[in-house]
């Protein structure tokens, strides 16, 4: 997003519309992909590399206010798999580094 900014002129707006556009794209496309393949995880009863690799796509869009509302089945995902123990320690905002006015305690 910096990038953006210095690079482009980009204001604190136009940067949030830039990650809804992409992140809406991305979210339709895995969302089209969770209807057929989804139960509890992403690809289905088991946790697998794609929950993995999703979880931290779906806390930031989270992050930069993305609406999961046409996205009920990352939504489930997402709160099935943020509630697990190595979810929880391995959050952002639960690491050491994290600024204390965003830190999370697990």
């Amino acid at each position: 997003l910096q990038y953006l900014q210095e690079n482009f002129g980009a204001t604190e707006d136009s940067k949030k519309k830039w990650i809804h556009f992409f992140f809406n794209k991305s979210l339709i496309a895995l969302e089209t992909h969770a209807q057929s393949t989804a139960a509890q995880f992403f690809m289905g009863n088991e946790l697998t590399a794609a929950d993995f690799l999703l979880i931290p796509l779906l806390f930031t869009a989270t992050r930069f206010e993305v609406s999961f509302d046409n996205f009920p089945n990352l939504k489930r995902v997402n709160e099935n798999v943020t509630i697990l123990d190595f979810a929880k320690r391995s959050h952002p905002f639960s690491q050491i580094d994290t600024p204390s006015e965003l830190r999370i305690s697990i």
